[in-house]
């Protein structure tokens, strides 16, 4: 694949511009609250408005979200997939569904209120809900456009540098364990040169325990120290797909029939990943052209780490469950899959950035003209949480991992570059993607600064400003909006305790307690673990320091 370049003055140009606007919007509070410190007041007034509407609209969608993940776990797929060689009937069928539970849910009497709040009553609402979603889903699928499920084959590349065998047999068991046809799963396990003697040794074992449980079963070291390459999953992913691909094709399979999942070591699919993948590929008309992704939840080890991880790891299922109910703006995450004829148009994954999950999402979107969008799957993958072993190394171990997912503002450059050399994509499809782009790494660095720092502003710089009205009403509203926007806090609570995995026996009832409790430290959390490694990031990449790719270690089982 060819990527549009552009000489280095220009890139060097383009990588300034996300970091220098950053900096820009932190020090306009403090700069203006000098001589304009009520205009300073009124944008903080503003934001935490916009902050406080945005708080309950993504708590709804969390709650959307959230009902969504659990019915599709206990939807038999397989059944369904079986249910595709007659899709008008299944059609009909659920129009006929929904028909009916409308007329049940318009016809309650508007005061029933004990029945409204009844457990049988919202588990109704929700399927409704999904069961419309669902239908819409399928609204433009026509019998013509979908594939047999039958010939699908699903090629695992599970990427490891330093993991212990127990993390990497327990993510194969996974995948072994899912109600999926296992001969038509292709396994790679795919090691690293610099840790080629640990690798072998466990290859090995591995491959006698699994040799004849999948369609293949096959081992990949990435060569160290290849030119043009950075350290990185991108590189191993990707020599390993080569590798596969030669299997593949002596197996005579059509690379459109074949859907790529990468996984890290520590990655546990569940059962119906497989399944609920294989039917929203064979639905979709445009499938080669698209990615699906999978909601990561960071649960395998959420009872043994410090409470401001566990925020983190939480937080961050939380948002990709909120952007999957927006697949306008959901973008490659981690773990994710992509049909092999894709790969093999991109020449499989980058090999020159640490952020090659989010940069593949650009990569695809420009080889196929702006026709590339990412297909939400309601379904978990189980990953670790940060863990190290003392507080202050976990804590460190944390900060690195989230400034490298925000080095995806690095792809700034490349995605400007390509889309003004790129005639062939719609002009406002070009600026909605920059836009939510920027958007989306701006306010990881600057919100929560402005929400719990910029209000402090003007009253500490201008001192004539504190015996104003407007300064005397500013901690009031602010206070109060915040207060207000709590809400949302409680729906993370809810959430969180009804996504836990049964505690552990070491564990008394007060760890339980404490995962209420925690919540207390979000404002905190979001500064110190969200917005200053976000802007670390953004100012590394404006002053040309590059970041290095570090492993998360992951401990033993």
């Amino acid at each position: 694949m060819k990527e549009q370049t552009a000489p280095r003055f220009i890139e060097r140009i383009l990588e300034i511009i996300p970091g220098a606007l950053v900096w820009m919007a932190l020090a306009a509070p403090i700069v203006l609250s000098f001589s304009y410190p009520t205009h300073v007041a009124y944008f903080i007034i503003a934001f935490d408005i916009f902050w406080f509407f945005k708080a309950f609209y993504m708590s709804k969608n969390l709650i959307h979200a959230y009902s969504f993940m659990m019915i599709d776990q206990k939807t038999d797929w397989n059944k369904k997939l079986n249910e595709l060689n007659d899709i008008n009937s299944v059609k009909e069928e659920l129009k006929k569904f929904i028909e009916k539970e409308k007329r049940k849910i318009y016809t309650i009497p508007p005061f029933s209120f004990l029945l409204r709040i009844s457990k049988k009553w919202r588990k109704k609402i929700s399927y409704f809900n999904y069961s419309r979603e669902f239908l819409g889903l399928l609204s433009n699928v026509n019998q013509e456009d979908i594939i047999n499920a039958n010939g699908i084959y699903h090629l695992i590349i599970l990427a490891t540098f330093q993991e212990d065998i127990s993390i990497l047999r327990q993510s194969i068991n996974a995948v072994k364990e899912s109600n999926f046809d296992n001969k038509k799963v292709l396994f790679v396990l795919a090691g690293e040169e610099r840790d080629k003697e640990r690798f072998i040794e466990y290859r090995d074992q591995l491959s006698k325990e699994y040799e004849d449980t999948f369609g293949f079963f096959m081992s990949t070291i990435h060569p160290m120290n290849i030119e043009g390459e950075v350290k990185g999953k991108g590189g191993n992913i990707t020599f390993a797909g080569r590798e596969a691909l030669k299997r593949v094709n002596e197996m005579g399979l059509n690379y459109s029939n074949v859907i790529v999942t990468t996984l890290d070591a520590d990655n546990i699919v569940h059962p119906q990943y497989l399944p609920v993948l294989t039917y929203k590929y064979a639905i979709n008309k445009s499938r080669v052209y698209r990615s699906f992704q999978p909601v990561p939840i960071f649960n395998n080890n959420i009872w043994d780490v410090p409470a401001p991880v566990r925020i983190v790891g939480m937080s961050n299922g939380f948002w990709q469950l909120i952007e999957s109910t927006r697949p306008e703006r959901l973008r490659n995450f981690s773990s994710h899959a992509q049909s092999l004829a894709a790969l093999v148009d991109t020449n499989f994954w980058s090999t020159t950035t640490i952020v090659e999950d989010g940069h593949q999402y650009w990569r695809t979107f420009f080889r196929y003209d702006g026709d590339h969008e990412v297909v939400p799957l309601f379904m978990p993958i189980y990953q670790d949480a940060v863990q190290e072993d003392t507080f202050l190394k976990t804590m460190k171990a944390q900060y690195v991992q989230l400034r490298r997912w925000a080095w995806g503002a690095s792809d700034f450059p490349y995605v400007t570059i390509n889309t003004f050399k790129n005639n062939k994509i719609p002009l406002y499809k070009k600026i909605i993607a920059m836009y939510r782009m920027m958007e989306g790494y701006f306010f990881w660095a600057t919100a929560p600064m402005f929400i719990t720092i910029a209000g402090w502003l003007p009253g500490l710089i201008n001192t004539g400003f504190k015996y104003t009205v407007v300064a005397f009403n500013l901690p009031q509203i602010t206070s109060l909006l915040m207060t207000i926007a709590t809400v949302g806090i409680f729906v993370n609570i809810l959430v969180s305790i009804l996504l836990l995995p049964p505690r552990p026996k070491k564990y008394n009832i007060g760890r339980h307690i404490m995962m209420g409790v925690q919540w207390v430290l979000l404002p905190f959390v979001t500064l110190f673990l969200s917005a200053i490694p976000a802007i670390d990031a953004q100012t590394r990449l404006m002053i040309g320091k590059r970041l290095d790719w570090k492993v998360t270690k992951k401990k033993k089982r």
